[in-house]
């Protein structure tokens, strides 16, 4: 009898420990802030320098070669996948 009172307490115990902590995490998930990191930012500011420095590498204005005009599409895809993983507020 006295094996099945104390198993009853810590099963108690457990329960009532739980709550907090689900109570902790629900606080913490509404104080997250949404807003640019530092990831963003600095992959904003990539762009930007792509978009300013780049031109300048081409030399004479001629159309854009194949493997250039690949390379935009791609870049841009892989930065909004970045920055959609970096705003990820799971990871």
């Amino acid at each position: 009898m006295k094996a099945m009172v104390v198993v009853c307490l810590k099963v108690k115990e457990t329960e009532i420990n739980k709550l907090p902590e689900e109570q902790i995490q629900e606080e913490d998930m509404e104080n997250i802030d949404y807003s640019w990191g530092v990831g963003s930012v600095l992959a904003m500011l990539l762009v930007v320098a792509f978009l300013m420095f780049l031109p300048l590498g081409m030399g004479a204005v001629a159309p854009p070669s194949l493997p250039l005009v690949v390379l935009v599409p791609v870049l841009l895809v892989a930065i909004i996948i970045f920055l959609s993983h970096a705003s990820n507020p799971n990871h």
